[in-house]
C-alpha cells in the first residue's frame, strides 16, 4: 500500500510579499483524524486522495513550488526567501494498520504520545542553510486500523495559519468532488499560467516604519550565545469542557470594570493559559517571583487591510502583552488583568500599524532581519500563544468515504515545537476547547498540581501522558580549582545552570558527580560513536621556553599584516588587518584596533572601517574563504576604551544618533557572522569595548585584562547591546552586578562567570607586550583548533546554536549530510588517519 505521488509544478508567476519572504522556512502541520467505515476499499480512498490533491495543486500552483534563498544579485541575505515554479508537491501513502488503531487513539483522545511524528510526518527539511530548493507542500495519508490520519504540511512562506486552513478547505471540496465523480482520472495539467501579485495587497507602501513602535519585534540578530537548557520538554493536550468554559467566562465577566469593557471567549482562554503556565514555571523554580511575564499572540490583519478572500499569504501581526508575575497570583484578579492586557494589545492593532512594521522590514531588508523578540525568552518568561479556535476545520465535509465526512480530531505534531509554544486548537463540535502546551516536564507537573488549572481541565478525556519528549543533555562543566594551569571536578559540587531570559536570575540545579558524563556523538551506522570530553574555561600554564617560542612565531605570523585602507590617504587607518592560513582550506583573519593616542576608542572612522571589514566577510560566497575572525588590539595595555567621548562632544544630536545607529549595526552584523569570531582581550575593555567583545562567539583574556560597563556612572546605560548580550552570557545576576555598579571585573573573575573562554596567565618575568602577544597566539591556536573541523559543519553549528530549536538543528544537520567533507571524515575515521576537509 505504501506509495508516493508527485504533482509536478504547474506554471505560475507569483510575487510573494516581503512579509512572506522573512518568515522562518518551517512547515505548518495539521494532523486530521478520520474514522473509516468497516470494509472500506482503501484503494478507492487512495484514488480519491490523489485526484483531490492533483486538483488542489492545479487551483493553487504555489503548493508545488520550491522555496529558495535570495540569489546573490538580489542581495543574498539568509533571512530572505523566494518561491519559484520548480519541483512538485508530494502525496505520500503509508499503511500503519498493524501499528495503530483508530479506536485506541480515540479512547486516548488522540494523545500526542501515540502520534509518533517520525512515523506519521517526518519533519521536512527547512531552508535556513540549504541552497537547494525546499518543497512548499507535502501531504501524508496514514492508514490505521479503522481510520486515516491525514497530515498536511505547508511551508510558512507560502501561507499563514488561516491560509493553511483555506488550503485544507479547498482540498476538502476537491475530495468531495472526486467521490461524487465530478473529477476523476485521467488527470490533466492546468492549461494556463497562474498569476498573482501579493505585494499589491500586503506592503509597506514606502512607509519607513520604526521598530520601536512594535513591542513584539526586533531587528537584532538571534543570540548566538544562547544557553542550551539541560531539561526535558513534554507536549500535552488539555480540554476545557463547555461547562468549564462557561464558568471561566463567568469568572472573567465578574472582573469587568464598566459597560464599555468586554472580553471574548478567546480572551478568557488565553488569559487562563497565560496565568497557569507562568505560575507553574514559578513553582517549578524557573521564574522569580518579581519577574515580568510576556505573551505574544498573532493577529490576522486581513479585515484591517480589507483583503478579499480567500487570501493564502501571510498577514499576521504579533502583539506582545506583559504583566508582572505578582499581578497573576490571585485567580480572579489575575485572570482579569491578563485578559485586559491581551484585549488592549489586540485592539491597538490597526492597518496603519501593520503597514508601519512591514515598511520597516522592507526598508531594512538587506541590512537586518525583522523577527520576534520573544524567542529567547520562551522557556522562561514568555510564551507564544496561537489560537486556531475560530478556524472551523470540524465543520468541513470531506465526503461520504469517511462516514459523516467530518474529522474526529485535529492535532499538531509534538516534535518540532519548543517550550513556550501554546496552540489553541479549532473549536470542538460540542463547543469545548482543546489546547496543546509544550513545556519543561517540571512545569507540566506543577500545572497538573494547580487546583484552578485542574478544575477547568479535569475532564476524563484530558490527555496526560508525556511520552514524546525533546531532551537536550549536556555534561557538567569542569570547575576551576583556582590554581594556575589546572581544571578539575574533584571535591566540587557539579552544577548545571539554566540561563534564563534577561528578566530573571539563572536557576542552578545540583547534579551528583556520577551523572557527569562525556558527550557521545552518534554518527551514521557505518562508524562507531565518537566520544568527546568537554570543559569550559581553559587556563594555560606558562614556561619561559614556550613564551619565547610563541612570541617569535607571532612575529612570523603577522609579517604580512597591513593597514586597512581608509579611503582618505591623508588619514591614518585605525585598523591593522592580517591573515594566517587555516587548516585544510581558507584563512584566519586578524583585525587589530590601532588608535594608540585614543586608547582604541570607537570613533566614526573606526566604526566605518570595521563595518567594511565585516561586510567583506559577509559577502564571501564560498566556505573556503575566511574560516575564523579574531579581533584584537595593536596597542599594549588596552583592548578598547569604548566610544570616543572627545569626538562625541563635537557631534550634533543628529550626528550622534547616526553614529549610534552605525555602531549598533556594526555590532549586529558582527554577531551575525556565520564563522567563529574570537575577541582577544589584553588590558582594558571598557563600555563599548566590552560590548564589541560580547558580539564575538568566544573571548580569550590575558591575565592582566579587566572589563567593565561603566555607563551608569556617567548617567547613561550601555547602548550597543550590553544590556541583553551580557546577561545571555554570564546570567542576569552577574550582569546586574556589573551594569548597576559599573565596577571593573578582572580576568580571573571573568573566567569564573563564563565571560572568558580561555585565560592566558603571565610568567612572573613577563611584561605586558609579551603577554599581549601570547594572548593573540592563544587566540590563533583556538581559531586553528576550530578550523580543523569541517568548514560547512562549523557554519551550520553556529547557525543552529543561534536559533536553538529542533527544526533548525535538523536543517543544519541536513546541510552537512551530503558534503564531500563528511565522506572524507568517515573514510579517515575508518582508516585511522586525520581527514582533509576542504569545505565542499
Amino acid at each position: 500500500m505504501d506509495r508516493s505521488f508527485t504533482v509536478e509544478c504547474p506554471p505560475f508567476e507569483v510575487e510573494i510579499s516581503h512579509w512572506d519572504r522573512i518568515l522562518p522556512p518551517t512547515h505548518s502541520k495539521r494532523i486530521l483524524c478520520f474514522s473509516l467505515p468497516d470494509n472500506t476499499d482503501k484503494q478507492h480512498v487512495v484514488d480519491y486522495l490523489h485526484v483531490a490533491f492533483h486538483h488542489t495543486v492545479q487551483r493553487l500552483p504555489l503548493l508545488a513550488g520550491s522555496v529558495v534563498p535570495f540569489s546573490s544579485h538580489q542581495g543574498g541575505r539568509p533571512w530572505l526567501r523566494n518561491i519559484i515554479p520548480e519541483g512538485g508537491a508530494q502525496l505520500i501513502i503509508k499503511e500503519l494498520s498493524e501499528e495503530l488503531s483508530f479506536s485506541d487513539l480515540a479512547k486516548a483522545n488522540f494523545s500526542q504520545h501515540l502520534l509518533n511524528t517520525e512515523q506519521l510526518c517526518p519533519l521536512p527539511e527547512v531552508g535556513y542553510f540549504k541552497e537547494e530548493r525546499v518543497d512548499v507542500c507535502r501531504f501524508q495519508a496514514n492508514f490505521v486500523e479503522g481510520g486515516l490520519l491525514l497530515v498536511v504540511s505547508i511551508i510558512h512562506n507560502a501561507a499563514d495559519g488561516r491560509g493553511v486552513t483555506e488550503v485544507i478547505k479547498t482540498f476538502a471540496n476537491e475530495l468531495s468532488k472526486a467521490q461524487s465523480g465530478e473529477t476523476h482520472y485521467p488527470l490533466e495539467p492546468r492549461p494556463d499560467v497562474y498569476r498573482s501579485d501579493r505585494t499589491k495587497l500586503v506592503s509597506g507602501y514606502g512607509v519607513p516604519g520604526s521598530i520601536e513602535n512594535h513591542a513584539a519585534w526586533t531587528s537584532d540578530p538571534a543570540n548566538a550565545h544562547a544557553q542550551i537548557h539541560n531539561v526535558e520538554n513534554s507536549c500535552r493536550t488539555f480540554r476545557i469542557s463547555v461547562k468549564a468554559l462557561t464558568d471561566l467566562k463567568d469568572y472573567l465577566s465578574a472582573t469587568v470594570s464598566g459597560p464599555d469593557e468586554w472580553f471574548s471567549t478567546n480572551d478568557a482562554i488565553s488569559a487562563f493559559i497565560w496565568r497557569s503556565i507562568m505560575l507553574a514555571r514559578h513553582r517549578a523554580g524557573i521564574l522569580n517571583g518579581d519577574a515580568e511575564t510576556y505573551v505574544a499572540q498573532p493577529v490576522d490583519c486581513r479585515a484591517h487591510l480589507k483583503i478579499p478572500m480567500p487570501y493564502f499569504g501571510n498577514v499576521i501581526y504579533m502583539t506582545k502583552s506583559s504583566l508582572p508575575l505578582s499581578d497573576l497570583e490571585n485567580f480572579e484578579s489575575g485572570l482579569g488583568a491578563a485578559a485586559r492586557a491581551l484585549r488592549a494589545d489586540i485592539k491597538a492593532v490597526t492597518a496603519e500599524k501593520f503597514i508601519d512594521l512591514v515598511g520597516y522590514a522592507e526598508r531594512t531588508a538587506l541590512d537586518t532581519h525583522t523577527r520576534l523578540n520573544i524567542l529567547e525568552a520562551m522557556s522562561t518568561s514568555g510564551i507564544i500563544l496561537t489560537s486556531l479556535f475560530k478556524m472551523d476545520l470540524h465543520g468541513m465535509n470531506f465526503g461520504p468515504v469517511f462516514g459523516d465526512g467530518h474529522i474526529k480530531a485535529v492535532r499538531l505534531p509534538a516534535r518540532g515545537t519548543q517550550a513556550g509554544a501554546v496552540i489553541v486548537l479549532p473549536r470542538v463540535p460540542d463547543g469545548s476547547c482543546e489546547f496543546m502546551v509544550t513545556e519543561q516536564e517540571s512545569t507540566i507537573k506543577c500545572l497538573l498540581e494547580d487546583n484552578y488549572f485542574s478544575r477547568f481541565t479535569n475532564d476524563a478525556d484530558t490527555i496526560g501522558n508525556p511520552h514524546e519528549e525533546v531532551v537536550a543533555t549536556l555534561p557538567t562543566p569542569a570547575i576551576s580549582s583556582g590554581k594556575e594551569g589546572v581544571t578539575s571536578t574533584e571535591n566540587a559540587s557539579p552544577v548545571l545552570t539554566v540561563k534564563s531570559a534577561p528578566d530573571i536570575e539563572p536557576v542552578t540545579i545540583g547534579v551528583s558527580a556520577a551523572e557527569v558524563e562525556p558527550i557521545t556523538i552518534k554518527t551514521s551506522s557505518d562508524v562507531e560513536p565518537v566520544t568527546i570530553e568537554i570543559t569550559t574555561t581553559e587556563v594555560e600554564s606558562v614556561t619561559t621556553e614556550s613564551t619565547v617560542f610563541e612570541v617569535q612565531s607571532l612575529a612570523t605570523i603577522l609579517k604580512d599584516s597591513h593597514l586597512v585602507p581608509t579611503g582618505d590617504v591623508t588619514t591614518p587607518s585605525t585598523l591593522i588587518s592580517s591573515r594566517v592560513g587555516a587548516p585544510h582550506v581558507g584563512t584566519i583573519k586578524i583585525i587589530q584596533l590601532n588608535r594608540p593616542a585614543a586608547k582604541n576608542a570607537l570613533s566614526v572612522q573606526m566604526v566605518r572601517e570595521l563595518s567594511r571589514e565585516i561586510e567583506e566577510i559577509h559577502h564571501e560566497r564560498h566556505t573556503g574563504g575566511t574560516r575564523a575572525l579574531i579581533i584584537a588590539s595593536a596597542v599594549d595595555g588596552i583592548f578598547c576604551a569604548g566610544a570616543d567621548l572627545k569626538e562625541r562632544k563635537d557631534l550634533s544630536l543628529t550626528e550622534t544618533q547616526a553614529f549610534l545607529t552605525s555602531l549598533r549595526g556594526l555590532f549586529s552584523r558582527l554577531a551575525a557572522l556565520p564563522i567563529p569570531t574570537i575577541a582577544c582581550i589584553s588590558g582594558r575593555a571598557l563600555g563599548g569595548g566590552l560590548e564589541l567583545a560580547l558580539c564575538c562567539h568566544l573571548r580569550v583574556f590575558s591575565s592582566d585584562a579587566v572589563v567593565s560597563l561603566p555607563e551608569t556612572r556617567l548617567a547613561i546605560i550601555p547602548g550597543a547591546g550590553g544590556t541583553y548580550r551580557l546577561p545571555n552570557i554570564v546570567g542576569m545576576s552577574n550582569a546586574l552586578d556589573m551594569i548597576l555598579t559599573g565596577r571593573v571585573v578582572p580576568a580571573d573573575e571573568a573566567a569564573t562567570m563564563g565571560l572568558c573562554n580561555r585565560l592566558v596567565r603571565a610568567d612572573c618575568r613577563e611584561d605586558t607586550p609579551v603577554l599581549s602577544k601570547r594572548a593573540l597566539v592563544s587566540s590563533i591556536k583556538l581559531a586553528e583548533q576550530i578550523a580543523d573541523a569541517g568548514p560547512i559543519a562549523i557554519r551550520a553549528a553556529i547557525t543552529a546554536l543561534s536559533y536553538s530549536c529542533e527544526a533548525v538543528e535538523n536543517a543544519a544537520y541536513e546541510s552537512v549530510l551530503k558534503t564531500k567533507d563528511r565522506k572524507a571524515a568517515l573514510d579517515a575515521f575508518s582508516e585511522k588517519r586525520k581527514p582533509i576537509l576542504i569545505g565542499e
